[in-house]
């Protein structure tokens, strides 16, 4: 990949931002492959580099792929508080995009571990503030639905799609739902 190309680049010119992005694309490689291990090592390692740049999305970024990482280890209270510190330094730093899907996945970890209530409440948080960006909410809206059939409440996963939907110029969901 050419993510590994630029490793030698970005060292040769001194260049953390260009090495920890190529870093943060290796890890996410590494996680769709379920190298997951070697995924967090390499998440770590963009952290470490981009902690340094100014670029806070990318940051933010490799701190959600250690985050999923972490998810996919089965290392949940370890996800969970990396998800926590990432709502707060989104918060800090005004990331509202990376915030709503924080909120997503730590509502997508409550729902794995049967709290549905807690569950249910990250995913409303991460509608809430897709909303305030006036950009739809995807999967917390289907995540959230699908917590609402699995307790039975066929209809309130209906209402809630349907609301949904009516928020948003006709299309705008095509691919979500």
């Amino acid at each position: 990949p050419p993510y590994r190309e630029l490793l030698p680049l970005a060292r040769a010119i001194r260049d953390p931002m260009l090495e920890g992005n190529a870093r943060l694309g290796l890890a996410y490689l590494d996680l769709r492959n379920n190298r997951t291990a070697r995924a967090e090592t390499g998440y770590r390692r963009a952290i470490a580099l981009l902690e340094r740049t100014r670029d806070p999305r990318s940051e933010m970024a490799a701190r959600v792929g250690l985050a999923r990482a972490l998810r996919a280890q089965g290392r949940l209270d370890d996800a969970r508080r990396a998800y926590r510190g990432i709502i707060e330094r989104c918060r800090a730093t005004g990331d509202r995009i990376n915030e709503a899907d924080a909120w997503n996945n730590l509502g997508a970890i409550e729902a794995a571990e049967g709290d549905p209530a807690k569950a249910a409440s990250d995913f409303a948080r991460a509608m809430q503030i897709s909303r305030a960006l006036r950009r739809p909410g995807q999967m917390e809206v289907r995540n959230l639905a699908i917590l609402l059939v699995e307790a039975g409440r066929v209809e309130a996963a209906a209402d809630t799609l349907a609301n949904e939907l009516a928020r948003w110029p006709r299309g705008a969901l095509r691919e979500t739902y």
